[in-house]
């Protein structure tokens, strides 16, 4: 393949041979298909970047990173808020991460940019909150 991941391209030669597989000119075979020369090929998947949470803590209790919730609001009316903007730094945020809600009554509105360097979210309800899918975190790939 002509990359080491993603997609790229699986190039061949052909010749037109005889049996004992001499190489002839190639007008005494027009007569047959000529074969493909390419192919498309995937390689494995890119490297990414997986990044884990960073803590801050208020009031002395963690605050895990790209995570945002309330107590008081209700479901259409999210007060908890994140942010993250990648700008750059050559980073994006993967299309691979998600939010998932947890709590009662939650609303998750997560925004992003075209290009994947700004995110925007808003989130909360009965004491609920949203937070990166565990199985994946907030993942983050070369821009």
């Amino acid at each position: 393949c002509s990359v080491t991941c993603g997609r790229g391209t699986k190039k061949r030669e052909i010749a037109c041979v005889l049996q004992n597989q001499t190489k002839i000119e190639e007008e005494h075979c027009s007569h047959l298909p000529r074969p493909r020369t390419q192919k498309a090929c995937r390689a494995r998947g890119c490297p990414t970047w997986k990044a884990n949470r960073w803590s801050e803590t208020l009031l002395g209790r963690p605050v895990p990173f790209a995570t945002a919730g309330d107590c008081y609001s209700a479901a259409k009316c999210p007060q908890g808020q994140f942010s993250i903007n990648l700008i750059g730094t050559g980073l994006k945020v993967a299309e691979a991460t998600k939010w998932t809600s947890q709590g009662n009554y939650v609303s998750v509105k997560v925004h992003r940019s075209e290009d994947g360097t700004r995110i925007y979210g808003r989130c909360g309800g009965f004491c609920g909150k949203c937070i990166p899918q565990a199985h994946n975190g907030l993942l983050l790939e070369v821009h």
